[in-house]
């Protein structure tokens, strides 16, 4: 019986050094027939190369590669290129300093061919955090309000998360306006389409953190930048006529919150146009928004401040608040 394709596509920036790891974690696959489109972006570093070469290297019946250029800057716009190319019913998008764990694609068709709704179908799973010096942790989500986990969570992060390909198209593919967190604001119109939501528990990819990796962790150095995410996905929300909109909305303000805790965290030097840092902004904003109760409005600054003091987890303070 001949089985469904499933296709990976993978923008590729300057990482001549790096990006083998990655591609050979797609050749370990336990899954055929893969579809593998490798878009570089603008690399000057000899990656285009590297990528033909390992084409040359793989290519096989059930191992299609396409290699192309995309000129139009961001991962985003080459993301959008690749999956103009996807045939298959099935797809997910991937970075390339990450690593798939051999059953990825296996389990990602499993779900979603076992969907009630395959064209209308996406799943997620766990993952594997490693720094440059090696410390690892685990990120387990809970499958129940997808929605509601992403906003808080990222649960459809580029890395864990595959799909129905007329999904990802009727979603509206990839907002090329948006520098960060795009996986964020795509996850949202994603799930915003009302699609059947499965969970697989098992960690399938070990995501690497660099200095220069699209999965970031420095947020001073891209102030303002996150902030035109969150603004995108308050524009989906709004929308919507979902009931839930309200209670939508204070998680928007929780993200906010969390990011306004970071930049206190990092000492941000970056001042706005008004005159006030990124950090005071954004607590100002919060202090007076009407998706928050009046307790929570009063209570949000101190919060983020004796956050960042404790050094606790924030995401984890601030989920219990919201």
């Amino acid at each position: 019986m001949n089985r469904e394709t499933f296709s990976i596509v993978i923008p590729v920036h300057n990482r001549a050094r790096i990006v083998s790891r990655t591609l050979e974690s797609i050749v370990a696959q336990s899954y055929r027939p893969l579809h593998i489109v490798l878009v570089d972006n603008n690399s000057t570093d000899g990656t285009f190369d590297i990528l033909r070469q390992w084409k040359e290297l793989h290519q096989s019946d059930d191992l299609i590669i396409d290699v192309i250029r995309e000129k139009r800057k961001g991962a985003s716009a080459a993301r959008n290129a690749g999956l103009a190319l996807v045939s298959s019913r099935f797809s997910c998008f991937f970075d390339s300093d990450d690593i798939m764990h051999p059953e990825l694609a296996a389990e990602a068709m499993k779900a979603l061919t076992a969907s009630p709704t395959p064209e209308n179908s996406v799943v997620a799973w766990r993952a594997i955090f490693k720094d440059s010096s090696g410390t690892s942790r685990r990120l387990r989500y809970s499958s129940r309000n997808p929605l509601r986990n992403h906003l808080l969570h990222g649960i459809l992060a580029t890395q864990r998360t595959a799909a129905s390909t007329s999904l990802y198209r009727r979603a509206g593919g990839w907002n090329e306006s948006l520098p960060c967190w795009n996986d964020l604001e795509f996850g949202v119109r994603v799930l915003l389409c009302h699609p059947h939501f499965s969970f697989i528990d098992k960690d399938l990819v070990t995501i690497h953190f660099t200095s220069r990796s699209i999965t970031g962790r420095n947020f001073t150095h891209r102030a303002g930048e996150w902030e035109m995410s969150l603004q995108s996905i308050e524009r989906a929300l709004r929308t919507t006529d979902d009931e839930r909109d309200r209670s939508l909305m204070s998680l928007l303000e929780y993200r906010r919150a969390v990011l306004a805790g970071h930049y206190l965290r990092e000492a941000e030097s970056f001042t706005s146009s008004r005159g006030k840092t990124s950090a005071e902004v954004l607590t100002d904003r919060l202090s007076k928004s009407p998706f928050l109760t009046k307790f929570q409005r009063r209570l949000i600054r101190p919060l983020i401040i004796w956050t960042i003091k404790v050094n606790k987890g924030m995401a984890t303070l601030f989920s219990r608040f919201f």
